[in-house]
């Protein structure tokens, strides 16, 4: 024989039962984790997660300046003011940069 009996355990089975109990106790800890991190996430990232849902959805018609602008004539995708042009994706915000105050001579 030239293979004994300790080779042959598979190597994934974990055959103690405090093994297994540190293994179980172990994988149960890392989900936990992965939960919390999921659910408390810091304020920063859940602002700008909310402040893009906001922006990539249009204005409803429960919006009283909508509505007033459609009462006005305005459809959705026509531009507004007198020359016509149309800026049809939006403006980006930045965030972050100081107001720097004007300097007075």
């Amino acid at each position: 024989m030239c293979c004994s009996v300790k080779d042959d355990i598979r190597p994934g089975l974990i055959h103690s039962r405090t093994r297994q109990r540190e293994h179980n106790i172990h994988k149960n800890k890392t989900v936990t984790d992965e939960k919390n991190k999921q659910q408390n996430r810091p304020h920063r990232l859940l602002e700008a997660e909310r402040r893009e849902e906001g922006l990539n959805e249009a204005i409803g018609d429960s919006n009283k300046g909508f509505a007033l602008l459609q009462k006005m004539g305005y459809k959705p995708g026509m531009a507004i003011g007198k020359s016509g042009d149309v800026i049809v994706q939006h403006i980006s915000t930045i965030l972050g940069i100081p107001c720097i105050p004007s300097i007075r001579q």
